[in-house]
């Protein structure tokens, strides 16, 4: 009896921390407006909200796409076919 006892909560425990995970990635998809968006469409909201959002970051590789947002982080595979360039202009000086 003692080890159902210790098995039943081992699994309430491990149930609890794994739907953590997925609603704190859910949270930041409906935070940020992008639960139903395709990749093209991720990247270009993203850019526009740059100066809007806070404690969000997101970086653009050749393979994905990675939004952080404290320990939450999501990842989008980019398509093959395609590839993304940034063009910031500056005046005086680039970005640090």
């Amino acid at each position: 009896m003692k080890k159902l006892v210790i098995i039943f909560v081992l699994v309430l425990i491990l149930t609890g921390c794994t739907k953590s995970g997925i609603s704190d990635e859910l949270k930041l998809k409906e935070n940020l407006g992008i639960e139903e968006l395709s990749i093209e469409e991720i990247i270009y909201k993203l850019g526009e909200m740059s100066t809007s959002i806070k404690d969000v970051g997101a970086s653009v590789y050749d393979d994905k796409l990675v939004i952080r947002s404290g320990s939450v982080e999501l990842k989008y595979e980019m398509p093959e076919e395609m590839f993304y360039v940034a063009v910031a202009p500056y005046e005086n000086t680039t970005h640090t």
